[in-house]
């Protein structure tokens, strides 16, 4: 979210900013959810029932965020375009030097 804001922040539509937000960290929380899910994954292993169930449950917890955040995210929020739209024309009328 934070990177995405950054994207509008330059005067990039939301489209873009969602495009070029998950081209650059999308790599980053891959890497991350991967290591994790491998690190909690061996405790899937374990014969104590409490800790390989809290190792199953905490991957996959894991993969569903990533999941969430590669995909549900960005379709909630394409319906707030119509309205960082006007927000962009409304900053391109008060200062003309931004980018169009």
């Amino acid at each position: 979210m934070t990177r995405l804001r950054k994207e509008l922040q330059t005067g990039k539509n939301l489209i873009y900013g969602l495009k070029r937000t998950f081209i650059e960290t999308g790599e980053a929380i891959i890497q991350t959810t991967i290591i994790l899910v491998a690190g909690f994954g061996l405790l899937i292993f374990s014969q104590f029932g409490v800790t390989h169930f809290t190792g199953l449950l905490i991957a996959a917890s894991l993969i569903f965020a990533l999941l969430a955040d590669l995909f549900l995210l960005p379709i909630l929020l394409l319906p707030m375009k119509k309205k960082w739209d006007e927000k962009f024309q409304k900053r391109i009328a008060k200062a003309p030097n931004l980018p169009k």
